[in-house]
């Protein structure tokens, strides 16, 4: 991570940090840091290939899992794959962005988050995201951190040439969460990042 990068990275976090104070402790912010920026990677990564992979599963919907598994897989070029027609990106024409209907944003979350491919959901299950979820709907929160989260995409992109297709993608901005002490410490960063790797290898290996 080059050191552009890092400062805009850094200026996002903040941002966030920012909007989370008061209702989460400092040592807190990680429980919704950490797994929307597993979310919005998985986001990025998957956005270049979205049209082709929902024609993908209308065309083989209803046909046995694993039928359904691999042609997904060779759609979007990943181990893992989203269902949803919903996206993280910002709004735009053409495009159903989570931000489109602020009123329905927590149950809509959930909904995206549970398009995703068992490997993906077992993750975020790990993560107990949809309680955090809950509690920023409450505070009304939710809306404004997806909004910020939306912003990553500059940061999260595909590199040109899509070097990381068909291999995990390292979410790469752990680091940063890191050295900025959001996470309680550099373990819950790389134990986070392994647990990913783990649960793609293991769920894509069954």
């Amino acid at each position: 991570m080059n050191t552009e990068t890092h400062r805009q990275l850094a200026g996002l976090i903040w941002q966030i940090c920012n909007l989370l104070r008061g209702p989460y402790k400092r040592n807190e912010y990680r429980k919704v840091i950490l797994p929307l920026t597993v979310l919005r990677r998985f986001d990025c990564l998957l956005a270049p290939t979205k049209a082709q992979a929902l024609a993908t599963f209308n065309e083989f919907k209803g046909k046995p899992e694993s039928i359904i598994r691999s042609k997904m897989q060779a759609a979007t070029g990943y181990e893992f794959y989203n269902l949803s027609k919903l996206e993280f990106a910002p709004s735009k024409k053409g495009r159903n962005s989570l931000l489109d209907d602020p009123s329905n944003l927590a149950p809509n979350l959930n909904s995206y988050i549970n398009g995703f491919s068992p490997n993906v959901r077992a993750i975020m299950e790990r993560f107990a995201f949809d309680q955090q979820i809950a509690k920023m709907a409450e505070k009304n929160l939710l809306f404004k951190v997806v909004q910020a989260f939306a912003g990553f995409s500059r940061i999260l992109r595909v590199p040109e040439g899509g070097q990381n297709r068909g291999r995990w993608a390292p979410v790469r901005p752990f680091s940063a969460l890191c050295s900025l002490e959001i996470s309680a410490n550099s373990f819950a960063v790389a134990h986070a990042h392994r647990l990913a790797r783990q649960r793609l290898v293991r769920v894509s290996a069954s």
